[in-house]
């Protein structure tokens, strides 16, 4: 037999070969972070706070941190926090349950009262620099004197009690927390508490083992008794999910150092990994520098075994009892057995077999070693390492968590166990004590320790590019030179070349995110900061006035950038990556994922390549080629982490919105077109995600389970029923201003939705009259605010109930003011809303009321509210219809319709604040909005005549159909006796006029099922939103309804989708199909916006022209005008010519009609009519005799209805 060439397994060899490098050059980078978790693992448990406040003492103030001498450089002048007992200003009550994030209250009161400069005006801005620019004129204010922007950087539950511990193991509880320092941390602490008892891991997450264990303790350690109600709760939460056996690793070691739990239970952090080899793949530098640098401390303290002599201290020997089941023996717990042990709701991140099996081979050499010379060398490295760290940082470390461990080793290596006066006179151990304010910081939830030493140099980069933006540097010339020259100073000059032995890679160029004292600059801050200077740096002001910065500065910041990027192409946060993400098997933290190495992030890609773009234009030579090169690289790497919905997660914000953010940003640097496939489906994704407002929410479950989730509760404006009138005037009320303004986004959102049902107001051409009829209106008005003055309900807080009252008055002087030249009295026959919808007729009934003689009673709460929504939504209305004056009819003088129309929409915006003031904010928005709602319904009626329910003028006495609905409409189909409805329910995110007329059409099709035997219950929810969807499909499920829906909000849609299937309730999606057909046909994206199908374009218009007319000239009136009309109709009187009229109207015909009278003659228009288009209607005798005895009452129809 003969052979090719090419033998068969060599071709197989090289398809191999080929397919393997196929397969890797498309692959994620190792940086992606992964799709969503599985539903299973999913976060599903809620934070739920607590109602009560806990208050923290007045006399705290922030100032500016001292040098020392024992520090080894000079501190940047960060601020810090006093206390002062003299006598100041109450913080405001926080309100964990309203908002468990504090608003930074206290720091800006002290800024506020620090000013000097001019403050913002009371006017409200009206248009997008002017908001920039009042936005600019507050925030300068807040600005400290170095020229940075502090802040509240707290949010993590787990960084207080490490301080607490280590500063009671070194007995300076009293120096590091005096006893104001001890209440504030305890009104932190209950304030963070949950009604389950427990902590969550950070500010917003649900309870955690690890959060209530560490909190538990604290709470214990700066003086709250055991006995007290919040320990008690504390404690039944750790015993339900097995008591502190059952804490993760890293409390399990806080607990360990304290004496509260044995070192046997402790899976080993042996020093001696720092002695292996460098090139070798485990070697700990090689790990991200946050985990490697909190677990260098823990090594140290694991070989040194130390332990607090809990025995000897009444707290800690309470402790030992405390964290454990009830009963449960100290001594004879089996530590060995909970090495791995974790609570279910903890466990995050679950130890990889292989890091488990690991650890059982270390456990062996624990046991049975280790080597004494071994471990001492390897402790003295470590140790030798953590001094390093503290001289390079001044004492700050990295962060918190390490900050909080080497204050104890510092005290532990200084003798501290033997002799602790000695260890507290020591240098190292003074120098940490004197850098602990750094992380502390107050706010009106109490002290808490920040996630760092703050974020200036961030938040000064993100102002400093915003003022550039917006032009305004020139115009905040003092705030821009300020912020210039700490940019400047804080940039990072040490470490030129790196300090290899510690692994720390070349820093200099860099900025930090808080200061450059604390050594560890960050990519993306960097980048930020960069981008600041370079564009401050071309101002005239900054060029004559700022401190110069060499340009060999800004070289050196490119060198940074550029070192920093990966081989994948990004940018990662500290350091380049050193390792491979298989690093993530030997993860020993059940809390935390992905800490192993430092990956690469779209974040920090995006920032680093914008600000080597901006670098460019201004140094066109210097590296260009290579900043080309890595800018190109870095959009290539952003592309390869797009996910396949085309959003991208963020690592470092809250999550997907600002994940897309910068990848957006990152590609059109890189020079894509908007129209590229990835910023395509970004767009696509992001418009999927808007919220029904116009803005984007999204809650912190995105970042736990790596899947979008929409924020349904915006903290702030869901407030607590338990919360009294009596405690709302000590809350921290907005400004005044900041109410007009938020009112004005508000109406303005209103007005957008009133544009898709515009009212076609009868303006006339008469001047006077119209003049008149305002003016009637608007003494109407007055007269009406003027009654209710002392009708106000009684549970309004008398804050809130003064400001409305204020603003009523300043209303009725404004409306007495307009109308001090109208003659005569406003008729009491409204017949100035004669064009507008029933929907008034709420507000009608409501005036009346007001004006009767008889009302002196105070109204409602609810019914109060809803009458002055509806007088908003008349004042809106009333400016719609003075535009519309202004476009056709003559005015008395010029601009008086605008300048009337202006006059009402100013008088929407004081009533919405002042009703904001009074009210809840959100209540008073969800009431507006619901208003809107149900004026949209009524109007969609009104244009629809076949429903037979149209009104256009009131009657002396107001029937069943006048009254709102309030409920979901409901129809019964087919009347049918014996038999049970079957409920089908119509859910739209618009009118569901489309929905419904296509189930009506559906069910046509079973008539003859329900001649038999069944009937459809349908009911119609309108305007639905994603809160509503939950209630929906329990009230479904209770009904065993069937659900027809048409949501073009993806979210909404795959959320309804979501409950139902979890609740077994059927459903049905209209529109998605075919919008998923229609996509792909016209190869288009669709909107996702409800009710496009309503703008009102020139045929919608056409058509309200066409009814409009047709009611006009019913019943042969107004004869001189019938030339106009495409068609006539005459005929005996009750032989349809009305019905028909109006049915040809909504197709499109202007129709007149003549009613035919024997011994009348008709007039001559309608012989000069062109006679083609005139239509004759008849009706046999017998029939038109058995129609007119019939009673109007009997057909529901009132004195302004159709004939």
């Amino acid at each position: 037999m003969i052979r090719s060439p090419v033998s068969i397994e060599t071709v197989a060899l090289t398809g191999g070969v080929c397919v393997a490098v196929l397969v890797w050059l498309r692959r994620r980078p190792a940086s992606y972070p992964g799709d969503a978790i599985p539903p299973s693992k999913q976060l599903k448990r809620e934070a739920k706070f607590q109602e009560k406040s806990h208050k923290v003492d007045a006399g705290w103030k922030p100032c500016v941190e001292a040098q020392s001498e024992v520090l080894p450089h000079q501190v940047s002048g960060q601020q810090v926090w006093v206390y002062s007992s003299e006598k100041s200003e109450d913080p405001v009550l926080f309100s964990p349950a309203n908002n468990p994030n504090s608003s930074d209250h206290i720091f800006r009161q002290a800024k506020l009262k620090e000013w000097k400069g001019p403050q913002p005006d009371s006017d409200i801005p009206l248009d997008c620099l002017s908001v920039v620019r009042k936005g600019f004129s507050f925030y300068q204010m807040l600005q400290c004197d170095d020229g940075q922007w502090a802040g509240d950087y707290g949010g993590p539950h787990f960084l207080l009690p490490g301080f607490v511990i280590a500063a009671y193991i070194t007995g300076h509880m009293d120096t590091i927390f005096p006893a104001p320092h001890c209440k504030a941390i305890q009104a932190y602490l209950l304030n963070h508490q949950q009604e389950d008892g427990g902590w969550g891991s950070h500010i917003e997450s649900p309870s955690t083992m690890f959060g209530t264990v560490l909190n538990y303790v604290a709470l214990r350690l700066v003086g709250v008794e055991a006995e007290e109600e919040a320990c008690q709760k504390g404690r039944q939460f750790m015993r339900q999910h097995g008591g502190a056996l059952y804490a993760p690793s890293w409390a399990k070691f806080w607990l360990a150092v304290l004496g509260v739990y044995e070192w046997q239970g402790i899976a080993p952090v042996p020093p001696e990994m720092w002695l292996l080899p460098q090139w070798f793949p485990l070697h700990p530098g090689r790990f991200w520098c946050h985990c490697r640098m909190v677990y260098l401390p823990m090594c140290w303290l694991y070989a040194r075994r130390f332990t607090f002599k809990a025995a000897e201290d009444p707290i800690a020997s309470a402790l030992r009892s405390e964290l454990y089941q009830e009963g449960q023996k100290y001594q004879q717990i089996e530590w060995r057995r909970y090495v791995h042990s974790v609570a279910d709701i903890d466990n995050y991140s679950p130890i990889h077999p292989f890091m488990r099996v690991l650890q059982e081979a270390l456990l062996l050499y624990e046991r049975f070693g280790p080597w004494k010379w071994l471990r001492k060398i390897s402790s003295d490295f470590a140790l030798e390492y953590m001094q390093s760290e503290d001289l390079e940082t001044n004492y700050l470390t990295i962060g918190p968590v390490s900050k909080a461990l080497h204050l104890l080793a510092s005290w532990v290596a200084a003798g501290g166990e033997t002799d602790s006066n000695s260890a507290a006179r020591s240098t190292a151990f003074r120098a940490h004590v004197q850098r602990v304010p750094a992380y502390l910081w107050v706010a009106e939830d109490g002290m808490k320790v920040q996630g760092y030493n703050g974020s200036m140099a961030w938040d000064t980069s993100f102002a400093m590019q915003a003022a550039v933006e917006g032009g305004l540097v020139s115009e905040f010339k003092d705030m821009s030179k300020k912020a210039w020259q700490w940019l400047v100073q804080e940039q990072v000059r040490s470490l030129p070349h790196g300090d290899w032995r510690h692994w720390r890679q070349p820093i200099q160029g860099g900025w930090g995110f808080s200061t450059a004292e604390q050594a560890w600059p960050v990519s993306d801050t960097t980048a930020e900061a960069f981008k600041a200077v370079l564009l401050l740096r071309k101002h005239a002001c900054i060029k004559a006035e700022g401190v110069p910065m060499p340009d060999q500065h800004l070289f050196d910041t490119v060198r940074f950038l550029l070192s920093y990027q990966n081989g994948d192409g990004g940018w990662a946060t500290y350091e380049n990556n050193r390792g491979w993400s298989w690093y993530e098997l030997l993860n020993p933290s059940e809390v935390f994922g992905d800490i192993m190495i430092d990956y690469s992030y779209v974040e920090c890609s995006s920032s680093a390549m914008q600000a080597l773009m901006l670098f460019t234009e201004q140094f066109p030579q210097h590296r260009a080629r290579e900043i080309a090169g890595a800018i190109q690289r870095g959009a290539r790497f952003i592309e390869a982490m797009q996910r396949s919905d085309g959003s991208w997660y963020g690592c470092w914000g809250n999550c997907f919105t600002y994940g897309c953010w910068f990848g957006i940003e990152g590609l059109l640097c890189a020079g894509r077109p908007a129209s590229c496939r990835p910023i395509e489906a970004c767009v696509k994704f992001l418009l999927g995600k808007q919220n029904s407002d116009g803005g984007w929410g999204e809650d912190f479950a995105s970042c736990f389970n790596r899947e979008y989730a929409a924020r349904e509760k915006l903290y702030g404006w869901v407030s607590s029923a338990a919360v009294k009138a009596a405690t709302v005037t000590q809350t921290f009320a907005p400004s005044p201003t900041t109410l007009k303004l938020f009112a004005r986004e508000e109406l303005q959102k209103l007005q957008a939705q009133m544009e898709a049902t515009p009212m076609r107001w009868a303006t006339g051409a008469d001047s006077t009259a119209q003049v008149e009829r305002h003016h009637q209106t608007l003494r109407w008005i007055a007269q009406t605010y003027s009654q209710i003055q002392n009708q106000f309900p009684g549970d309004l807080h008398e804050e809130g109930a003064e400001r409305l009252r204020k603003t009523l008055c300043w209303l009725v002087e404004q409306c007495e003011e307009v109308d001090a030249h109208a003659k005569g009295l406003l008729a009491r026959t409204p017949d100035n809303f004669i064009s507008t919808p029933k929907y008034y007729y709420s507000e009608l009934r409501m005036r009346r009321k007001c004006l009767h003689p008889a009302h002196h009673q105070a109204f409602e709460k609810k019914e109060f509210l809803r009458f002055l929504c509806t007088e908003v939504m008349a004042f809106l209305r009333m400016e719609e219809r003075l535009h519309v004056l202004s476009q056709t009819v003559s005015e008395p003088v010029p601009g008086y319709w605008e300048q009337c129309g202006q006059a009402a929409h100013k008088n929407a915006v004081e009533l919405t604040a002042a009703l904001m003031a009074s009210f809840e904010a959100p209540q008073v928005v969800d009431e507006l909005h619901q208003c809107s709602k149900e004026e949209a319904h009524v109007w969609h009626d009104m244009i629809d005549g076949s429903k037979g329910r149209v009104r256009f003028g009131p009657s002396s006495s107001l029937s069943r159909e006048e009254k709102l609905e309030e409920e979901p409409r409901k129809d019964v189909l087919v009347e049918s006796k014996g038999a049970m409805a079957k409920p089908v329910f119509v859910v739209s995110d618009c009118t569901g006029e489309s929905a419904e007329r296509t189930v009506r059409c559906a069910l046509g099709q079973f008539g003859h099922c329900f001649e038999r035997s069944c009937q459809a219950d349908i009911t119609i929810f309108r305007f639905a939103t994603s809160t509503m969807i939950q209630e929906i499909v329990r009230q479904a499920k209770e009904r065993n309804a069937f659900i027809v829906f048409t949501l073009v909000d993806p979210v909404a849609n795959s959320l309804l989708e979501k409950h139902c299937e979890e609740h077994d309730v059927t459903c049905h999606d209209l529109w998605s199909p075919l919008l998923e057909k229609l996509e792909g046909y016209f190869d288009a994206n669709r909107l996702g916006v409800p009710g496009r199908r309503q703008y009102a374009d020139e045929s919608y218009m056409n058509l309200i022209e066409c009814i409009e007319y047709t009611r006009l000239f019913d019943d042969g009136v107004h004869p001189q005008r019938w030339a106009e009309a495409d068609m006539m109709i005459v005929g005996p009187s009750r032989s349809g010519k009305t019905p028909l009229s109006f049915f040809m109207a909504q197709r499109g015909y202007k129709v007149a009609n003549y009613p035919l009278v024997p011994d009348e003659t008709p007039p001559e228009e309608l012989w000069t009519f062109p006679q083609d288009r005139v239509f004759a209607l008849t009706i046999e005798p017998k029939k038109l005799a058995g129609i007119r005895p019939m009673p109007s009452g009997a057909l529901l129809l009132s004195h302004y209805s159709f004939r």
